[in-house]
């Protein structure tokens, strides 16, 4: 029985060149670039309020 890469190993390949060429050497690299660092900065936004409002338990006391 053949493995994953050597049965599909090319279009894995193929797939990838694709995605490089679309985010790198497109004018969609701007928009895909914008999207993702709305998205990352929400996500930090998030991540940052959720930490700042978190208390640790006074056990000592």
């Amino acid at each position: 029985m053949d493995g994953f890469f050597e049965k599909y190993g090319w279009l894995v390949v193929a797939a990838v060149a694709v995605c490089f060429v679309l985010l790198f050497l497109t004018p969609l690299r701007n928009i895909i670039g914008s999207s993702i660092n709305g998205m990352v900065q929400n996500f930090a936004s998030t991540v940052t309020n959720a930490l700042n409002t978190f208390q640790v338990p006074n056990i000592a006391g």
